[in-house]
């Protein structure tokens, strides 16, 4: 059985309309960072006499175990990280790690050859679980980026620093990921990492819990560290595939 994990901020329930076309009925959690909640019953509990709109909406509206509320921090990734925290001992079969609007970066020749990409569904391949869930599948086209601090060009991937659009890579970053992945990353380094952009991944429940509950809590601790969140988001986006790749046994 798979599950669908997706964060949203602002978008409108018609969004998600794609989701209903799954042939074997996923369930999906949607982890809502936004100010209101959608498509939800509301069930009014108590008054918070003088606290703001929105605390009180959030802790007096009912939120159904499909749509769950989380502070407006580290993007999906944050999402991601924390679904497998807090399911870690009841994880589905397969995660399938989505954004909402998926057709920014979804890898359409190679989940439907010869057809046209349609910007409101998913390819029948992915729907029909056409694929093999029990390895790792990247749902977005495959992008292989190269920090190169000293400016050298290699053939074939795209050569740049990246971080610098919002924060130098700096050793502490690579500290972090080399003490989760036993990696020996120097900032001083070329460094290239193959990744699906916009963070969709199929995860098989092997490549998760072959890491105890402990490191995926040191893994979310160090993400979540270094403020601003979404400057960190940038780096783990890169560097994700070591974590699923990585083994702790």
């Amino acid at each position: 059985m798979r599950q669908v994990i997706l964060t949203r901020y602002s978008e409108s329930e018609s969004t998600f309309d794609w989701t209903k076309d799954f042939v074997d009925n996923p369930e999906v959690v949607i982890y809502n960072k936004g100010n209101t909640p959608f498509g939800l019953p509301a069930r009014w509990s108590r008054p918070n006499v003088g606290r703001d709109l929105e605390s009180q909406l959030w802790e007096d509206i009912y939120v159904s175990p499909s749509q769950i509320r989380r502070p407006n921090v580290g993007r999906d990734l944050e999402s991601q990280l924390w679904h497998i925290l807090t399911n870690y001992d009841n994880l589905a079969d397969e995660l399938l790690m989505l954004q909402p609007h998926f057709k920014d970066h979804l890898d359409w020749p190679r989940w439907a050859p010869g057809v046209a990409a349609n910007n409101d569904k998913l390819p029948d391949s992915i729907l029909n679980h056409d694929y093999d869930g029990s390895v790792l599948q990247f749902m977005n086209v495959y992008h292989t980026e190269c920090y190169n601090p000293n400016g050298v060009e290699l053939p074939g991937v795209i050569t740049v620093n990246y971080w610098q659009m919002l924060i130098d890579l700096t050793q502490p970053h690579l500290d972090g990921l080399n003490s989760l992945v036993k990696t020996n990353y120097n900032v001083n380094d070329s460094i290239c990492w193959t990744f699906s952009p916009g963070i969709a991944y199929s995860v098989p429940k092997s490549m998760i819990l072959n890491k105890s509950k402990a490191w995926w809590q040191r893994c979310y601790d160090f993400y979540m560290s270094e403020p601003p969140p979404h400057c960190h988001a940038y780096f783990f986006e890169r560097c994700y595939c070591d974590l699923w790749n990585y083994s702790e046994y």
